[in-house]
């Protein structure tokens, strides 16, 4: 009140504070610094930097990275995100031990494809993680074309944070997985296998890698109910899912940020008037989220705009669905970018045709 500039983060909270004390505030949202959360730029191979950006600091955060290494997959160059995922030990390996054979078999025997159009994983790969590996012969750092979906949730572990939302999700996305797979003729997964190839993704073997981030005072209860939940024979045993919990260092997290596929927030404030930075910094690293709604969060994330708002474990579980299932592209989309650019090519013809389907 004897102050002569009031900052809070939100709108709710002005709001509050001049509601129940008579303080005028003025908001400042916070933002995720511009030094870490870094966006790269694949079409050019080289980092978005401000003005006050310097090669030292891209060096600082990454190590030693040269251009060849700014070829991305997301937002972190794959090189980069390779040698993070095999430090922090996410292969399948050591995630889905029940399903590495039918990993390494599906894409060639189980779905009958042409082993030229594949390549046989046990010659070409070495240092395979869920979403990376290294070609043996090149040393070139190559994405995987049946890689897992990777999603993100940092946390404190306090009472503001009801993981239970997300290991509901869990049980039932696995199960929608395990429904989906058992569904699809072999035929049928051939032809999906195909055009998925093209596409750089997989709905044939699906796998999710969730990995949680931070520490605090409720990670011991969290891990020893999850534990027993997934002991052999239990029935919300995970199969297809795999939820790890990580301590990273300082360098580390931006860069798990920038691997992820989605965050997904749970943080719901006990205030109701704060934002949760997680957020923030998935932005920074244009990550698209998935949060839990609560009244102060339609100030950060706007639904079906920049993130999707849930309030009920399966409702996230159909997003998490759609994310790790994307639907086939529609054939107008395919001609579009595919089959036009050659035949303009081919004619030499810069302009493009109106030639629609309608």
């Amino acid at each position: 009140k004897v102050s002569d500039l009031n900052f809070c983060v939100s709108a709710a909270m002005r709001k509050w504070l001049f509601l129940n004390y008579g303080i005028a505030s003025t908001v400042f949202y916070d933002r995720p610094p511009k030094s870490v959360f870094q966006k790269f730029n694949s079409s050019t191979n080289s980092v978005a930097r401000g003005d006050g950006d310097s090669d030292d600091d891209r060096a600082d955060m990454n190590g030693s990275v040269s251009d060849e290494d700014y070829m991305t997959l997301g937002g972190v160059p794959l090189s980069v995100r390779h040698e993070l995922l095999l430090k922090l030990k996410l292969t399948d390996e050591a995630l889905f031990p029940s399903l590495t054979h039918c990993i390494h078999s599906t894409t060639e025997s189980d779905l009958d494809l042409d082993h030229d159009l594949v390549g046989n994983m046990d010659t070409v790969m070495t240092e395979v993680t869920v979403q990376t590996y290294r070609h043996r012969d090149t040393g070139e750092v190559c994405v995987r074309q049946d890689r897992a979906v990777v999603l993100l949730s940092s946390t404190s572990w306090t009472p503001d944070e009801n993981f239970s939302l997300l290991t509901k999700a869990l049980i039932k996305l696995d199960k929608s997985i395990a429904k989906r797979r058992g569904s699809e003729s072999p035929r049928k997964k051939r032809d999906h296998s195909r055009r998925l190839l093209d596409q750089r993704v997989s709905n044939v073997a699906t796998r999710v890698v969730v990995v949680i981030t931070g520490k605090g005072p409720m990670k011991e209860e969290f891990m020893s109910k999850w534990e027993a939940s997934q002991q052999p024979g239990s029935p919300t045993k995970l199969k297809y899912i795999s939820l790890n919990t990580v301590w990273l260092e300082i360098c580390d997290y931006p860069l798990m940020v920038g691997c992820a596929d989605m965050g997904i927030c749970l943080h719901t404030s006990s205030s109701g008037v704060d934002l949760p930075m997680k957020v923030l910094d998935m932005f920074g690293s244009a990550v698209p989220v998935c949060a839990v709604s609560f009244p102060a969060l339609p100030e950060l994330v706007q639904n079906g705009t920049n993130g999707i708002i849930f309030k009920t474990s399966s409702e996230l579980s159909a997003h998490l669905f759609k994310k790790s299932h994307p639907e086939y592209r529609l054939l107008e989309e395919n001609w579009a970018d595919i089959v036009q650019p050659l035949i303009l090519s081919a004619l030499h013809r810069e302009e493009t045709p109106n030639w629609s389907f309608a």
